[in-house]
């Protein structure tokens, strides 16, 4: 029972409890309404979520009863934790779609500062819209192409190449950062449309428009391109945040096979990992969360095919198909986003570290400057300087008054510290399963991952802020000049 198994179960427990708190946050912002009107609405949501999350924790203590009666009894355990989360799922994701019925709240502002700062000038040119939706998914659309799809005659009246982008966020995912970093998949979309990246690439390998193979490896490229600019703008927090999705629907889905519109998770994992190696050397959290990913597809394989040689067979074949279709698709596309004008960033370990020793110490991350030990030996340095004159004092002081300037922190940085101290609180509580079924542990968990999502939306607002003041004081300068 401590095996892989287990460990991927509770993970699912803990994302869709984590989701289904987020929801109730956001029911109790919409409020009853000004007389009212939606009080049944959100007391009846509220109920049902309540009490699909109250059989969390007896749930986990049955599962642990099971844990001294040896092999058979892990069996029986791991059995009744799966049969739970496969009806938790399907529950929260129903209950997520009735929201339709409720007011719908704006995007915070965050989420617009995160994208505009990732994407830079790219962002702008697109100016898309943001909104939240009650599917539990993340979209990107063109508005103006669904109005010519019910109004075909508009074209009569709309220039040709209008368009309106549309970004769209599940709402349970509205007040939390580790769940916007998807939207940059999305964004990704929408310039791999625009610029005809997968289209152009798609081209190379098939050559017949109409064909099935060409629809796949159409879809699939598309799929990849926006993965990719995703990771580009992002690093690799928007496919940590597919992830964590991913893992709430992990009991409803087959997730060890592609789809005809998707390439399977673990491929596009490889292929960003891939990526993010060669721009930015090692990602150590992605590399662990690739391999305990696996573990959940393994899973996800062995109850959809119960015989040994049928899932060996499988395995050859997503091999077969990875090194032969993804791969080469994957390299056409590395050389291809090089193009795009999307900002440069890099993450530092030792800039992820320190924040996230701030954020165990519930601070926010916005900005960073050297080192304190580096800072120590700028002073002591200092201290040994001997000056010619008042006015050398003067700018050698200056100069070491520099070195004490914080910059703000890039959004990757920002994101992927949260990421981490999320895996964190997330790791240490499955690492101890007797206490998850206990209602106070768990509302505890998700007290932290809230005040750590608050702590990284706080933290996205004050770098976005300091780096217009920045950017205002760097033109104010160049006037001068």
């Amino acid at each position: 029972m401590s095996g892989k198994p287990l460990e991927v179960l509770l993970r699912v427990g803990l994302e869709l409890l984590n989701r289904s708190a987020a929801t109730r946050r956001y029911l109790e912002k919409i409020g009853p309404g000004d007389t009212g009107e939606h009080r049944q609405l959100i007391q009846t949501i509220r109920i049902a979520l309540d009490g699909v999350e109250q059989l969390l924790p007896q749930t986990i203590d049955s599962v642990v009863k099971f844990l001294p009666k040896g092999e058979p009894g892990r069996e029986l355990g791991l059995e009744v934790l799966d049969s739970y989360l496969t009806k938790f799922a399907h529950w929260f994701k129903t209950i997520h779609e009735l929201l339709v019925y409720l007011p719908r709240q704006p995007i915070t502002p965050e989420t617009v500062s995160a994208l505009a700062a990732s994407f830079g000038e790219v962002y702008r040119s697109y100016q898309p819209s943001i909104i939240l939706g009650s599917l539990f998914n993340a979209l990107e659309f063109d508005f103006f192409q669904i109005v010519r799809d019910r109004l075909p005659d508009i074209d009569t009246i709309v220039v040709e190449d209008a368009e309106n982008i549309v970004l769209q966020l599940a709402i349970c995912d509205r007040d939390s950062p580790h769940a916007w970093a998807i939207l940059a998949h999305e964004m990704g979309h929408a310039i791999d449309l625009r610029e005809g990246i997968s289209q152009k690439i798609t081209d190379r390998f098939v050559t017949d428009p109409g064909s099935q193979a060409y629809q796949l490896v159409r879809s699939w490229s598309q799929e990849l391109c926006a993965d990719l600019l995703a990771a580009k703008a992002l690093g690799p927090s928007s496919i940590l945040a597919l992830l964590n999705l991913v893992y709430c629907i992990l009991p409803l889905t087959n997730i060890f096979s592609p789809s005809t519109t998707h390439p399977a998770t673990r491929w596009r994992l490889e292929v960003v990992s891939r990526y993010l190696k060669e721009q930015h050397g090692d990602s150590a959290l992605l590399e662990e969360e690739a391999l305990f990913y696996r573990a959940a597809a393994e899973y996800s394989l062995a109850r959809a095919v119960p015989e040994p040689e049928a899932r060996k067979a499988l395995r050859a074949l997503d091999s077969r198909q990875f090194d032969s279709i993804i791969l080469p698709i994957a390299e056409e596309l590395y050389e291809a986003i090089g193009a795009v004008p999307i900002p440069r960033h890099t993450t530092v370990p030792d800039s992820l570290e320190r924040c996230l020793v701030r954020l165990r110490q519930n601070l926010p991350v916005s900005a960073q400057g050297l080192p304190r030990a580096m800072l120590r030996a700028n002073i002591a340095s200092y201290r040994q300087l001997h000056f010619d004159s008042k006015a050398d004092r003067q700018k050698h002081f200056e100069e070491l008054v520099g070195k004490f300037k914080e910059e703000p922190l890039e959004m990757p940085t920002i994101f992927l510290s949260g990421f981490q101290r999320r895996h964190e609180l997330i790791q240490d509580a499955c690492s101890q399963v007797s206490r998850l079924s206990e209602p106070e542990r768990l509302e505890n968990l998700c007290a932290d991952l809230w005040r750590l999502d608050q702590l990284v939306a706080s933290s996205v607002n004050t770098s976005s802020v300091h780096m217009h003041i920045r950017l205002l004081e760097h033109r104010t300068a160049r006037d001068r000049e």
